[in-house]
């Protein structure tokens, strides 16, 4: 993988994060507390996170292959 494809691969995860937590914070906020949305946010945070990084191990997987 080259260095440019994978700066542009972090670049989009990192807005992907953000953007996901705004999401959470626009369905939840000030329906319940600061410090359960905060929880809550950082819970689909983490998810997500995971999810990104199983897609990146996917990406490299299937690249190694040819």
């Amino acid at each position: 993988m080259q260095k440019r494809e994978m700066i542009i691969y972090l670049l989009v995860a990192g807005s992907s994060i953000l953007l996901i937590s705004f999401t959470v914070h626009m369905f939840i906020g000030g329906i319940v507390s600061e410090e359960t949305e905060t929880n809550i946010t950082l819970g689909v945070m983490a998810v997500w996170t995971a999810g990104l990084i199983g897609l990146g191990w996917d990406i490299k997987r299937k690249r190694g292959k040819r």
